[in-house]
C-alpha cells in the first residue's frame, strides 16, 4: 500500500520494482482501494462471508 509507512521502500527504485513485479495490478495500492471491500464487509450483503482473499 502506498502510505507513509512504505514511503522509504517505494523511494528505493530497485526494491520498489521488485515488489511491483509481484503485484497483479502492477501498481502500489492506495488506501482508497480498500473502500469497496470495507463497505461490503460491513454490510448485510456479506453476512455469509467469513473472509476475503486478496491477490497482490
Amino acid at each position: 500500500m502506498a502510505t507513509n509507512n512504505t514511503q522509504q521502500l517505494r523511494a528505493d527504485e530497485q526494491r520498489s520494482a521488485e515488489i511491483l513485479d509481484r503485484i497483479p495490478a502492477g501498481r502500489w495500492g492506495l488506501p482508497d482501494d480498500l473502500k469497496g471491500p470495507v463497505v461490503f464487509l460491513a454490510s448485510k450483503a456479506s453476512d455469509y462471508i467469513q473472509r476475503l482473499y486478496r491477490s497482490g
